[in-house]
């Protein structure tokens, strides 16, 4: 037909669009996967001959969306899933609202929304789903396309209860689901579906609820519907999953025979059978199958059954869930949960492959964090998904196991890959690359183009940036972006000497953050709780901290915003009892550290919210860390390593350029005042800095200003917002400072020291399960790209600030007449 219509011809275009349709049909039917390949390229040549105004483009859109849908939910590529979304809106856009094709083409908009919610896990297309389909219900009784739009609102109402578990989402789309059984004969391709979809939602709501009748109900439906999918039929997969899912909770909370989990696993190795390596639902499926492996070996060990297979059975799920972990295909979450089960399974049984376990859970952290098209999103993946949380927690527990295993450095390693993911992911796109430039202009162009591009999406995630931009648009511009930035990388890494480009810093290199003095990395986890001492020039020492409870630890930091004098002096004797002492005494002991020498603190997960450098008996003629020891934090050992690299302003001993910004009344803000008494104390010790005070200190101005100058102080208001951490922001003048403004704002190259004389500035939320990833105002400066930053982690009396920042410029400006060196140095501002 090709052939007889050549390029130009009134019926080629209706040739090339039959054509796609037609190798989508023969999928649905027979699973080749060339068949889509094929239909895609005849979907792109037709939507070429059909340009924008010709009435034939939405139903062209439509098609090529069909495809790109259904080769991601084979091979599941985001960008087919974004691509497919964007072309059924340009569809949907130009058809008019009501008839037929803009029926179908909102039915299939919201099953793609729904699949790259799957996927993704941004609820922000759930709820578009449900409202598209919402638009054009109800339809007539006999409307054609009724069914098909109430199993399309059925599955995305069950979908989105899955994540929000609305009690009225799942009873709607159970339902949906019955209506679309009744409009719709046993022999209509959807009414198969339409069992599908029943089966499943009330199997869902069986599992909240625990009432039998929705379990019996679910187990006859999908069996029913296994009968009308034979094998070789393209849902079989689907419908085995959910019955064993099924017999696997009538298992566990109705009748624990042996033969109804022999069922389940029977079921999910039929899956498996099915679904080939480059499936996207393998990975998933073989963790399933692992969980329903592991519930017949703590069933048989609790019953001492076949007690000689059990070896056997732990060695099928340990190979099991590393095949689902290190898996390549589908959606990172899934991986990464996989990967956290093996390495709870295998810790928890000193299994040999418990540290590549630790390792490849690391990995999918990484991996899945990453998926974020912006820091907003990351950030709320991090705090919001259960799987993340728990991954996040498990970070400690990995190290505390390599450190019982004897692996200090290896512990390190682990902590230093899983803390603070957000703000290492983001420092990737602001890698130096002096030596890259030199052996390999090209590369490091490519690299440094698309880094910046990464970084300017990265930003886009507050709403007043997005505003004006569709975010499908931005999320597959991202997407496009990450390939190639990743594929770049790995051609870098092909450069010789450039193999570990980007990749976890080795224990070596990031032993040289102690190199002016150990860094002490508290490690407090369920499993145990110790201090790793890092030296620059011998090995690192664990010391076992038995009295530090994880859940007291995590307690701690939620209190202590609420409590003064006596009650805080309590807590501080608690952290010098349970932490800072038994480190004190090796410090001073084995170590022979002498007294006021420089020590860097680095607590991780419910640690890094504590006031560790304030720890001490506080009773007569006994110590206090502040009077032995001075101490600095660091988020990271990189990010201490970071803070030093090279700075010319301060090798070549050249005077800073400081900036004070001062508000002392902020239009609708609390006085403060001691802040012109501190701007004035400063005045004394650096005259020739730049002063914005007032009105002077406008939005625009103090970012402007900020850029030009190496040095910045902040006396204003400060506001923390937990549920927002990018909005949380520093009062000047006319509007507010936000992070996200510090963050995006280009610093100069010797941005060296950020004093932040605001409340609270340092303090982060002790209710957050994932703490080292909280944002708050002084993890942000450090995040723009300042070396050094000094904050508070509480309130602060108005007569203490200006007395403060007096001393401190004194010292580090070098002004304090102690010594003979008068150089600035930043790096005395502990």
């Amino acid at each position: 037909a090709l052939t007889l219509n050549p390029p130009g011809t009134p019926q080629r275009h209706l040739t090339l669009t039959g054509l796609a349709k037609a190798f989508q049909t023969r999928f649905d039917k027979q699973g080749n996967l060339a068949d889509i390949d094929t239909s895609l390229s005849y979907g792109q040549q037709a939507l070429s001959s059909c340009p924008p105004g010709d009435p034939n483009r939405p139903t062209t859109l439509a098609i090529l969306a069909a495809a790109h849908s259904i080769r991601f939910r084979v091979h599941g590529r985001l960008p087919d899933i974004n691509t497919a979304i964007a072309l059924y809106k340009e569809a949907e856009s130009l058809e008019p609202v009501g008839n037929t094709s803009y029926i179908g083409i909102i039915n299939n908009l919201t099953s793609a929304l729904t699949a790259r919610f799957v996927f993704e896990g941004d609820i922000e297309d759930m709820n578009n789903a449900v409202q598209y389909v919402r638009r054009v219900l109800p339809l007539p009784t006999r409307h054609p396309l009724l069914g098909g739009l109430l199993l399309t609102l059925g599955h995305a109402l069950y979908t989105r209860y899955l994540y929000s578990r609305k009690p009225s989402d799942i009873d709607e789309a159970i339902k949906t689901a019955s209506d679309a059984l009744k409009c719709l004969p046993p022999s209509h391709v959807w009414h198969s579906i339409a069992l599908q979809n029943l089966g499943s939602s009330l199997i869902v709501r069986f599992e909240d609820r625990n009432h039998p009748a929705d379990l019996d109900a679910s187990l006859v439906a999908l069996h029913e519907n296994l009968k009308r999918r034979p094998v070789g039929h393209v849902g079989r997969p689907e419908t085995l999953a959910r019955l064993a899912n099924g017999y696997l909770l009538r298992f566990r909370r109705r009748d624990a025979k042996l033969e109804y989990l022999g069922s389940a696993i029977r079921y999910r190795e039929e899956v498996l059978d099915i679904l080939d390596k480059g499936h996207r639902e393998r990975a998933a499926s073989l963790f399933l199958l692992a969980k329903s492996l592991e519930e017949k070996r703590k069933a048989l060990e609790r019953l001492e059954l076949e007690l000689d297979t059990l070896p056997q059975l732990q060695e099928r799920i340990m190979s099991t869930l590393k095949e689902a972990s290190q898996s390549t295909i589908g959606a990172s979450s899934s991986r990464l949960e996989s990967a956290l089960f093996w390495m709870r399974r295998a810790i928890s049984s000193t299994h040999p492959s418990a540290m590549e376990a630790c390792l490849t859970m690391l990995d999918a952290l990484d991996l899945t964090v990453a998926r974020g098209s912006s820091l907003e999103k990351r950030h709320l993946q991090l705090t919001s998904n259960e799987v993340l949380r728990w991954a996040k927690q498990h970070v400690t527990v990995a190290a505390t196991y390599a450190i019982e295993m004897g692996n200090i450095e290896t512990a390190v390693e682990f902590l230093e890959r899983g803390r603070t993911v957000l703000f290492t992911q983001f420092g990737r796109y602001r890698t130096p690359l002096d030596r890259l430039w030199g052996v390999d202009a090209g590369l490091a162009g490519q690299f440094e183009d698309l880094s910046r591009l990464l970084e300017s999406s990265s930003l886009a995630g507050s709403p007043q940036q997005l505003s004006d931009r569709p975010f499908d648009d931005h999320l597959s511009r991202y997407g496009r972006l990450a390939t190639e930035w990743q594929e770049v990388i790995e051609k870098i890494r092909s450069v010789d000497g450039f193999a570990n480009f980007l990749k976890p810093t080795p224990f070596a290199e990031l032993q040289r953050a102690a190199e002016f003095g150990p860094v002490i990395i508290a490690n407090i986890s369920s499993r145990g709780s110790h201090a790793i001492i890092v030296r620059n020039d011998a090995p690192s020492t664990a010391i076992n901290l038995p009295a530090a409870s994880y859940d007291d630890t995590k307690r701690i930091p939620r209190n202590l915003g609420n409590r003064f004098d006596n009650e805080v002096t309590g807590i501080l004797r608690g952290l010098w009892t349970t932490i800072v002492h038994p480190v004190v005494e090796v410090l001073q002991g084995e170590l022979g550290l002498k007294k006021k020498a420089r020590i860097w603190w680095c607590p991780t997960g419910a640690a890094s919210a504590l006031p560790l450098h304030a720890a001490g008996a506080y009773r007569p003629r006994e110590p206090a860390l502040p009077d032995l020891f001075v101490s600095s934090y660091t988020p990271t050992l990189g990010a201490l390593l970071r803070a030093r690299r090279p700075d010319t302003e301060r090798l070549e001993g050249a005077p800073p350029s400081i900036l004070v910004v001062g508000q002392p009344d902020t239009p609708g803000q609390n006085p403060l005042e001691g802040v012109r008494d501190e701007l004035a104390r400063i005045k004394e010790v650096a005259p020739d800095a730049t002063y914005l005070e007032s009105s002077q200190g406008t939005h625009s101005a103090v970012l402007s200003a900020i850029s030009q100058h190496s040095w910045v102080h902040l006396a204003c208001h400060g506001h923390q917002n937990h549920q927002q951490p990018f909005r949380s922001h520093f009062s000047v003048y006319d509007k507010p400072l936000y992070l996200i403004d510090l963050v995006e704002n280009a610093l100069p190259d010797n941005a060296g020291l950020a004093v932040l004389s605001a409340c609270h500035s340092a303090a982060a939320s002790g209710e957050d399960d994932v703490p080292d990833e909280v944002l708050h105002l002084a993890a942000a400066m450090q995040f723009a790209g300042f070396r050094s930053v000094v904050g508070t982690l509480w309130a602060m009396m108005d007569a203490d600030g200006p007395h403060v920042a007096q001393e401190l410029y004194k010292k580090v400006l070098g002004k304090d007449g102690k010594g003979k060196n008068s150089t600035a140095d930043y790096t005395k501002a502990a």
